[in-house]
């Protein structure tokens, strides 16, 4: 791959955008995680002092879904992090999912988002990851 000066500038976005996507993703699965875990520890404490313990299931249930959610989320951003840092060329669709999940997260997550999409919808991405940039000709 020939160097030129484009090819440097994206390598900084996508390094940019990879430590971004993996700073962002911690946080988020360290919330999962409490949430989950608050979830099972509230729930059984509901269980054991109401009336009605389908109660405390009931809360364990929706600690559980919510914080496997929230670490689901942040699994694309941490694979398009380690993919962008290695510069594989599945990257870019895996940033560009992240970047659209990121969007949903007002302020931070969005602006961000809004980067990542344009840093990897440049046309010099798909040659900086080695992707094929355009269809192969048939004979």
């Amino acid at each position: 791959m020939v160097d030129t000066h484009q090819d440097r500038d994206m390598s900084t976005h996508f390094t940019v955008v990879a430590a971004l996507n993996l700073v962002l993703a911690v946080p988020a699965i360290l919330l999962g995680l409490f949430v989950f875990v608050g979830g099972l520890i509230g729930g059984g404490a509901v269980g054991a002092f109401s009336d009605v313990p389908a109660v405390g299931g009931l809360v364990a249930g929706a600690g559980i879904v919510v914080g496997l959610g929230i670490i689901a989320l942040a699994i694309p951003a941490i694979v398009a992090g380690v993919g962008l840092l290695n510069r594989t060329s599945w990257a870019k669709p895996w940033t560009i999912g992240a970047a659209v999940l990121h969007l949903i997260n007002v302020p931070i997550g969005t602006a961000f988002g809004i980067y990542a999409l344009w840093a990897m919808l440049q046309p010099e991405t798909d040659r900086a990851l080695g992707r094929p940039t355009s269809a192969p000709q048939r004979p």
